[in-house]
């Protein structure tokens, strides 16, 4: 009984514990400015961080703003849609 328990903790661990990458983003579900910036940085891409908006850049050139607030709309799947393409190694 102890055995199992500790396998599905430590399989809960590793089912929350999982880096996301750019290509990976899934709307709605990872409509969060965290995941996003993470996702962005692990693909290549720069954040340039502002008060209201930051501004991620492939190459030098910004591909999307990103609000610090994200609510799970159209916006949120336009900047997830980019991510996806432009931040993948």
């Amino acid at each position: 009984m102890t055995r199992v328990l500790k396998i599905s903790i430590f399989g809960i661990f590793l089912l929350f514990n999982q880096s996301i990458y750019a290509g990976q983003l899934k709307y709605p579900g990872d409509c969060n400015s965290k995941k996003i910036i993470k996702a962005a940085k692990k693909g290549g891409c720069t954040i340039e961080y502002g008060a209201k908006h930051h501004k991620i850049k492939k190459d030098g050139s910004v591909i999307t703003l990103l609000p610090n607030t994200v609510k799970p709309n159209y916006t949120c799947k336009k900047i997830i849609e980019t991510i996806n393409t432009q931040c993948s190694k």
